[in-house]
């Protein structure tokens, strides 16, 4: 009779502990649809790096580095850039970030470095540098005298991202 009642009661440990089992198995899994990312920036300037080639000292006169339709729509069409370019849904960015952008002498962009150095940022700074080289305008490189130049421009960008996890359990 012990044996009877310890067989059944077996049987019955298992097949509670499947039912538990499959019922955690929704739960306990992770849908990335369940969460949603609120990433809001600021651009907070857009500064010609100090050139030490031209010096203002010496007699030399210097122009700085200008967009060709001018620093406000330089602005608009950068904002509207970092729009269309960034996945707020991939990535998670909070902080001061830069965007170094060289001007080569006949006005291109030559290069194009992000920053600062952060762990696990390639994608968000790959898609920063994408929406600065869709750009439309052109520049009107900085002078010396009346020789152009190579100079250096740096846009300042903070970043603020709130997670929010819309998963009720």
């Amino acid at each position: 009779m012990k044996k009877i009642a310890l067989v059944f009661s077996l049987i019955s440990a298992f097949s509670f502990a499947q039912t538990d089992v499959e019922d955690q198995a929704p739960e306990s899994m992770v849908s990335l649809q369940t969460a949603q990312n609120v990433m809001t920036y600021d651009l907070r300037g857009i500064y010609q790096i100090a050139d030490k080639t031209c010096a203002v000292d010496q007699g030399h006169t210097f122009n700085s580095v200008k967009y060709s339709e001018g620093e406000q729509q330089l602005s608009t069409d950068l904002k509207k850039r970092i729009n269309q370019y960034l996945n707020s849904d991939a990535y998670a960015a909070d902080g001061h970030f830069y965007i170094d952008l060289t001007i080569s002498k006949s006005g291109d962009i030559k290069q194009i470095n992000v920053g600062p150095d952060v762990p696990n940022t390639r994608y968000f700074y790959e898609d920063l540098k994408s929406a600065v080289k869709k750009l439309k305008g052109k520049w009107i490189p900085a002078s010396c005298d009346t020789t152009p130049i190579e100079s250096k421009v740096r846009v300042k960008l903070l970043f603020d991202s709130l997670v929010i996890d819309n998963n009720p359990n």
